[in-house]
């Protein structure tokens, strides 16, 4: 599955994230997106999940989902008012293009 040494059981699980920098971009690159999401994001939340309570825990999932509703109203927007110029530009081939 990967090509990780053998190690004791009880050994420490320390991420290797020296191939991440400052400027790699994680979200654009799969691989670069694995590592940082097995190295960073995965303890965090095991970490969190065992010790936070329950109220705390749902605070942050509704903070999260918040976020997420009002980045996605924001792109929908963007994309109205984009199909609305195309449509306004009068190229029926364009707007047929977009609405599809």
């Amino acid at each position: 599955m990967c090509n990780l040494p053998e190690q004791a059981s009880d050994a420490p699980l320390d991420p290797d994230l020296r191939p991440l920098t400052h400027g790699t971009p994680v979200w654009q690159s799969g691989e670069a997106s694995a590592t940082y999401i097995r190295g960073v994001l995965l303890p965090r939340l095991a970490s969190d999940l065992y010790t936070l309570p329950f109220k705390v825990l749902m605070d942050g999932a509704a903070k999260a989902m918040v976020l997420v509703i009002t980045s996605l109203d924001g792109k929908v927007t963007l994309l109205r008012q984009e199909l609305q110029d195309l449509k306004e530009g009068g190229n029926p081939d364009t707007v047929a293009a977009a609405e599809v």
